[in-house]
């Protein structure tokens, strides 16, 4: 189970980085988008950004694994948004153990 903090602060993201990493059968990865560096552009000049947030089925990595397995969902750029990332996959993890195929009706 992810806690809070688990996934990084914000201003992580706003490196132009991927995180990513695995939570019991879900492989995931999230980041800014769009992808791009902007720690040193002004906040006010940086334009709208959602987190990306793609899951996919272990036990391939993302470049490994067909596109039609990767699912996409998007939260607000801020921290609550990443609290509800990881909210999301906690979730997902939890259905994932006891019904794969709902796990991955998203």
């Amino acid at each position: 189970m992810l806690k809070k903090g688990d996934l990084l602060n914000i201003g992580y993201y706003d490196y132009g980085q991927y995180f990513t990493g695995s939570l019991e059968g879900v492989r995931f990865r999230l980041g800014r988008d769009p992808l791009e560096k902007v720690n040193f552009t002004p906040k006010d000049k940086r334009g709208e950004a959602k987190l990306k947030l793609t899951v996919w089925p272990e036990p391939f990595n993302f470049d490994h694994t067909e596109d039609d397995k990767k699912k996409d969902r998007y939260f607000d750029y801020t921290s609550v948004g990443l609290d509800e990332a990881v909210e999301f996959l906690n979730n997902m993890a939890q259905t994932l153990k006891s019904d794969k195929e709902k796990a991955w009706e998203i």
